[in-house]
């Protein structure tokens, strides 16, 4: 009990702040805004990730249906997830396509959205460019943990001294049930908003920042 109450001021600190409430988007990094949207616009390279039946189950729009389902299938997860991609041509210009299939598998300890798979994946597939991420989920309720995995993908900081961010670009997210329906309810896409903003606060003890502990110093 002592410590249930310990704990219930940091409780009280994972509230959103004002500005992620206020508007579902976020600052990641020098070079991302991350924001969430009721469908995913055409950009330089789209993600869709989600359980391979369920990336399978709707081709994205300006992609051959039969060549989706090739591409699809070509994938095999195994156990940390795996992705194949295609460009296409949609309003004059050449995009790129990526299927990244979770993995079928998870231990019973783990979550069924497979976390570590969908950052994986998103971060190493979203490119360098203005990008789109669809997560295909089961369970519409599912989003918030989906946007903080995503999150992950982008974080705010990195190791490397002196990197080059880039350019800057945007990152917007969108989800979908199984079947490829939207979810898109202002609930759910603030609620993703919020869980993304908070996503730091699982490795560091400064949420405005997702600096390990081990490098904060002292």
């Amino acid at each position: 009990m002592l410590m249930l109450l310990a704990l219930l001021p940091a409780a009280r600190a994972l509230r959103a702040p004002a500005s992620a409430r206020a508007h579902p988007t976020l600052r990641r990094a020098s070079s991302v805004d991350l924001s969430f949207e009721a469908a995913a616009a055409p950009a330089s390279t789209t993600v869709y990730a989600g359980l391979k039946d369920a990336v399978a189950q709707q081709a994205p729009a300006g992609v051959d249906a039969a060549l989706w389902a090739s591409l699809v299938d070509s994938v095999t997860p195994g156990d940390d997830g795996a992705a194949a991609s295609t460009a296409y041509a949609r309003d004059g210009a050449l995009r790129r396509v990526v299927a990244a299939v979770l993995p079928d598998h998870c231990s019973r300890h783990n979550s069924p959205l497979r976390p570590h798979a969908l950052a994986s994946l998103v971060g190493a597939n979203a490119g360098t460019e203005d990008a789109a991420v669809v997560c295909r989920l089961a369970d519409g309720a599912a989003a918030a943990p989906a946007a903080a995995a995503v999150a992950r993908a982008f974080p705010l900081y990195d190791a490397k001294k002196g990197k080059d961010d880039g350019a800057p670009r945007t990152v917007r997210v969108a989800f979908e049930d199984a079947g490829g329906a939207p979810v898109a309810d202002e609930r759910t896409l603030r609620a993703a908003a919020v869980a993304a903003a908070r996503s730091c606060l699982l490795y560091t003890s400064d949420a405005a920042d997702d600096t390990p502990c081990v490098d904060l110093g002292g």
